[in-house]
């Protein structure tokens, strides 16, 4: 299974169809330019507009709210589902610095499964291309955890020296989207530009 035939998540266009969530991902990708750092932020989403979750209610004019904000070296934020109360799914959306094509690193998935997102974006900050993966949370963590293990061995040595050759790492990252996909053809993927 290739990515033309993978199947697409719809998350993209939900999170670039508001005003608010589409101008919080063009402040990230700016506050990475600026600072060469990542930057991230935790969401919730919603289909029907104007439900109230348990702890959050979802102003019916944006569908997505958004929290737990992030700036380093390595954004960690805490998407975890039980913070976007019932009813509403979640996931996170962070940069990847000096990046024109948006692909997920091993430790993106690592991290997904281990929060138990359903969706996981990353945003190329020199293409402003934001690429966001569904259903990590549905693999099961040792297929997924063997997976990325294996993954890693593979490529261990072959990418030494990423810093000064970005090409390279664009290369190991849009491999290994595709051999994910392959892998798990119960995911989803999108690929949109701001």
């Amino acid at each position: 299974m290739s990515r033309s035939n993978s199947k697409e998540s719809k998350i993209c266009d939900i999170l670039l169809s508001y005003d608010f969530p589409k101008r919080e991902l063009r402040l990230l990708a700016d506050g990475t330019r600026e600072t060469g750092h990542e930057h991230g932020f935790s969401f919730c989403h919603i289909h029907d507009k104007g439900f109230k979750g348990e702890n959050v209610t979802v102003p019916p004019s944006d569908g997505v709210m958004i929290f737990d904000r992030c700036v380093g070296d390595e954004c960690g934020i805490d998407a975890k589902p039980h913070k976007c109360g019932k009813g509403l799914k979640g996931g996170s959306v962070h940069t990847h610095p000096h990046s024109d094509l948006a692909d997920m690193s091993t430790d993106d998935y690592f991290a997904a499964r281990r929060m138990r997102e359903r969706y996981t974006c990353v945003l190329a900050t020199d293409g402003d291309v934001l690429q966001c993966v569904e259903g990590i949370d549905k693999v099961p963590k040792k297929d997924i955890d063997d997976a990325m293990s294996d993954w890693q061995k593979e490529w261990t040595g072959k990418i030494s020296g990423l810093n000064e050759d970005r090409r390279i790492l664009t290369t190991y990252h849009y491999l290994h989207t595709d051999k994910v996909i392959q892998q798990f053809p119960g995911l989803k993927i999108c690929r949109r530009r701001l």
